[in-house]
């Protein structure tokens, strides 16, 4: 018997109901991507803006050097219909302010949604060294004894001295165990061999990619990225949302 679910009161198979999720997460993407397009037209707003700034200064300011001109200031300020155009475009600009205090709201819904639905998040650091204590602090905080270490360039590298050392353990042809503490030993010496800072520590719970010295994106279960969220603020470290 296979298992069904309910949608706005419609009975769906599993198979009906993950191609629906698929349809509607399709439409999210284009829906963002079409509002992202028209958020773009706001440089030319704000160019507009300035222009009528400054065409507003320049009449206050013909104003209030000559006295005199009030009169016919007053007269084409009516004849241009000046207030009219104003009072409307004063309308206009209250109604999208109201617009836009209702999409940040909708926005900070959607956010609360979107971060329980996440897992994986990038961080980036100032330099090399906090990024080295971020990553021992991910094994001491999450208790993690040894990692699987996967480099990005394998056969460009020779790692034989770090295994002589004991810093890594080979467990297959193209991978390594290696303990947190001496994650700091590889990122040191791919730095002063000048080669990529570049590879995978991964086990049964989660999975980081270091991009660079400075980068990490970290794969696990939501629980663990919002931790690790926290504790990227206290290693001077930032958080992406990308």
């Amino acid at each position: 018997m296979s298992l069904k679910t309910t949608f706005h009161g419609k009975t769906y198979t599993m198979a009906e109901h993950d191609l629906l999720l698929i349809r509607k997460i399709e439409n999210l993407q284009r829906e963002l991507i079409n509002t992202k397009q028209k958020l773009g037209e706001v440089e030319q707003l704000k160019k507009q803006f300035s222009l009528l700034q400054n065409a507003f200064k320049e009449i206050q300011e013909m104003a209030g050097h000559n006295p005199e001109l009030g009169p016919v200031i007053q007269r084409h300020l009516q004849d241009k219909q000046i207030y009219t155009w104003f009072y409307h475009l004063k309308t206009t600009a209250h109604q999208t302010n109201n617009l836009l205090n209702d999409f940040n709201q909708d926005m900070v819904e959607a956010t609360a949604f979107l971060e329980t639905q996440r897992t994986w998040r990038n961080y980036s650091f100032p330099s090399h060294i906090d990024l080295i204590t971020f990553l021992e602090e991910t094994g001491f905080v999450f208790d993690i004894k040894t990692f699987k270490f996967r480099p990005n360039y394998m056969g460009v590298i020779d790692f034989s001295p770090l295994e002589k050392e004991e810093i890594i353990l080979k467990a297959t042809n193209d991978s390594w165990t290696i303990e947190p503490s001496n994650i700091k030993y590889v990122i040191s010496y791919l730095m002063d061999k000048r080669a990529p800072v570049s590879f995978k520590l991964e086990n049964e719970f989660m999975r980081l990619l270091v991009k660079n010295s400075q980068t990490v994106k970290i794969e696990g279960q939501n629980l663990m990225i919002r931790r690790l969220d926290l504790i990227v603020k206290t290693k001077n470290g930032t958080v992406q949302n990308d």
